[in-house]
């Protein structure tokens, strides 16, 4: 399965996009998938943050709340 996540940072961004539509995922099929990859994410994120390399990155969330342009030194 392929899939992207895409970040929408501005208000001009966000009236770009237009809404398709929707399908509904049926929960017999991918509810229990989506509690195995939220499982495995949870298990992955508390290895990752007892390493002290990963508690110096710069995530998703520090480039939204410091407004970080493409152009910040910190994101080279």
């Amino acid at each position: 399965m392929n899939v992207e996540q895409i970040v929408l940072k501005s208000r001009k961004a966000f009236a770009q996009i237009t809404y398709v539509g929707a399908l509904t995922a049926k929960a017999d099929k991918y509810a229990r998938q989506a509690q195995e990859r939220d499982k495995e994410a949870r298990m992955m994120y508390r290895k990752l943050t007892k390493e002290s390399s990963y508690s110096e990155g710069i995530f998703m969330a520090d480039i939204i709340r410091e407004g970080m342009t493409a152009d910040d030194p910190r994101l080279q």
